[in-house]
């Protein structure tokens, strides 16, 4: 499964989710997402994370998790569904 996460710094869920998904195989793509969220930029940016989540009312909290292009939530929602995964051994 391809991890795509975007956090930002200084954020307790964002390392849980670290922590959560350092073993997985192939390494989860990183991005943070820190330098977007001035005032200028952060509106275009939640517009991007709810464009590509394909989600009707934006998404602000962090950390953002997406398997395989998928939109799985944050860390709450990604820990179920890497336990489902990991207990069901499927793909996404």
């Amino acid at each position: 499964m391809n991890y795509t996460v975007y956090t930002k710094q200084k954020c307790t869920y964002c390392d849980k989710v670290k922590e959560l998904l350092r073993d997985v195989q192939p390494p989860p793509i990183w991005v943070d997402c820190t330098k977007y969220l001035n005032d200028a930029t952060k509106p275009l940016f939640l517009q991007f994370i709810q464009d590509t989540a394909n989600i009707a009312q934006p998404y602000k909290t962090f950390p953002m998790v997406f398997c395989n292009g998928r939109f799985v939530g944050g860390f709450t929602e990604t820990k179920v569904f890497h336990e489902q995964q990991f207990i069901t051994n499927t793909d996404f």
